[in-house]
């Protein structure tokens, strides 16, 4: 197994890798907005919760989740630790990796949106969309944890097949004889 640092550092060296994880980075961006985005995106959370209380009264599923645990989770998402966050992830969206303004608002980086703050993001979507489910559904829902497994595996791979190729050429062999 390779030491964490070692795979940073490759991958901030590898254009290849450098460009493949800044893409990954836009579309998590992109495709998280849609579940907080703006008051037209239909897979808002937000607007779940806001049918599922209006339509509470006449809802075939109405004794299973109380409209008190619906109201704790509209709390949540109007808490300013999401509110902040979800404003952060839309500047960026909307000015960086969606649309590209010619003059944004901020610097990117003066937005100071950071992986922690996509992961807070992405945990809260997850743990209200799961308890709905399990609540409404009744099925033993849950989001596998992702803690970066095949990315992990493939960068091992791929740095013990660097390394191993490097031997090779250190030893004077030739990969394609020709």
């Amino acid at each position: 197994m390779t030491d964490s640092s070692e795979k940073f550092s490759l991958i901030s060296r590898d254009n290849f890798l450098t460009r493949v994880r800044d893409s990954f980075w836009k579309l998590a961006i992109i495709e998280s907005t849609k579940l907080y985005g703006s008051r037209n995106d239909q897979y808002r959370i937000e607007l779940v919760i806001d049918q599922m209380l209006f339509n509470h009264k006449y809802a075939e599923w109405k004794t299973k989740i109380p409209k008190i645990d619906l109201k704790k989770f509209q709390n949540h998402l109007n808490s300013n630790d999401v509110q902040t966050n979800m404003k952060k992830l839309k500047e960026i969206r909307n000015q960086y990796y969606a649309h590209k303004d010619e003059n944004p608002d901020h610097n990117i980086y003066e937005i100071k949106f950071y992986y922690i703050d996509f992961a807070f993001l992405l945990r809260t979507a997850e743990l209200i969309i799961s308890e709905l489910m399990i609540k409404i559904f009744e099925p033993s829902f849950t989001f596998s944890p992702y803690d970066g497994i095949d990315v992990d595996s493939f960068l091992n791979n791929y740095m013990e097949s660097v390394n191993a190729l490097s031997l090779l050429k250190l030893r004077g062999l030739k990969l394609n004889p020709q």
